[in-house]
């Protein structure tokens, strides 16, 4: 049996056009289209992960926005603000990664410089800078990857 890759329905080996939505059939097999769905369940889950993480990080600077600032408009409208251009636009999207993956490579970079002595300082704070970058565009640049693909 093969199955719509459009709606999912159960239809017969040769048939070219699938009984539910009309769609032309491609010839897969069950275990593509279990390959497919397994890397979706995947696609998904990262998803959900990263976007927690992205949304630790808007409340992190909605917060300091509304602290320093000394208003919850602030908070709420930096917050929101930042949450719906981040799922809505594209190339917005693109420009917050590039900027909160700078902000953590900087936080790196100053975690290394408080906390060495300062003959070791710049070697630690360029590997926590450098961990810092690569990890936070690991993590931003697969959720713009794959929550925005088309």
């Amino acid at each position: 049996m093969s199955f719509c890759h459009k709606c999912g329905n159960e239809t017969a080996e040769n048939t070219k056009f699938c009984g539910s939505c009309g769609t032309a059939l491609q010839n897969s097999t069950t275990e593509e289209h279990k390959e497919n769905i397994a890397k979706e369940a995947l696609n998904a889950h990262m998803v959900a992960y990263n976007i927690k993480v992205l949304t630790w990080e808007i409340i992190i600077l909605s917060a300091i926005a509304g602290l320093y600032l000394k208003s919850w408009y602030i908070f709420g409208g930096v917050f929101f603000g930042l949450l719906i251009l981040y799922l809505s636009f594209r190339k917005i999207a693109i420009i917050l990664n590039f900027i909160f993956t700078l902000a953590w490579g900087t936080i790196g970079y100053l975690f290394g410089y408080f906390f060495n002595d300062e003959k070791h300082f710049t070697k630690a704070s360029i590997i926590l800078c450098l961990i810092g970058l690569l990890l936070s565009a690991s993590i931003h640049f697969s959720i713009s990857y794959i929550y925005h693909k088309k």
